[in-house]
């Protein structure tokens, strides 16, 4: 077993020699915009760290899915049509699934939005549109919306850890100040 793995990595080595970087083509905005996932996705498992739902669950499974679609061949498959299409239905689905009102608005929004791209995509299919232009910055507001909904309810609890780690902080140094009088 341990051979057939040292096999397949040394068959992963040779096949990553073999690529260039010019057949990659791998430009500024691909960075940029995977670095913008990335910075959503670690904002959505956060949330879902800080407290187990079922709305943050829900939430950061839609933005995996999206990502994964983004990501993979079928990215290739699927017209612009069919690739917001499906992203409209994605987060339509999820505002029945998610509870807080804010969030619900936000997936919404996602989905109408996603639905816009379709019709833009479909009557300026060769056009770039200020719409398609600024693609990227309102799906990261709509997401930073949605993840911000998340984070108001847990603001509370972290400011009270906060302001009790503090104070016993300020507690542990008063009493050991009056402990160098006592001598």
């Amino acid at each position: 077993m341990i051979e057939g793995i040292f096999e397949w990595v040394l068959q992963l080595k040779s096949h990553l020699n073999s690529l260039s970087l010019n057949s990659l083509m791998i430009t500024k905005s691909h960075l940029t915009e995977l670095f913008n996932n990335s910075v959503i996705f670690a904002a959505y498992l956060i949330c879902f760290a800080l407290q187990k739902k079922a709305s943050r669950g829900y939430s950061l499974l839609a933005f995996l899915m999206c990502m994964i679609i983004s990501y993979s061949p079928l990215y290739d498959i699927l017209n612009n049509t069919q690739y917001y299409g499906l992203f409209a239905v994605i987060y339509l689905r999820l505002t029945y699934e998610i509870k807080p009102i804010t969030a619900k608005v936000a997936a919404l929004l996602i989905g109408l939005f996603q639905v816009t791209m379709v019709i833009d995509r479909i009557h300026n299919a060769g056009i770039e549109t200020f719409i398609y232009a600024n693609y990227e910055i309102t799906i990261c507001m709509l997401h930073s919306l949605i993840i911000g909904s998340f984070i108001k309810s847990d603001a509370i609890r972290i400011k009270r850890f906060f302001e009790r780690s503090i104070r016993h902080c300020f507690d542990f140094v008063r009493y050991t100040s009056n402990y160098s009088y006592l001598w």
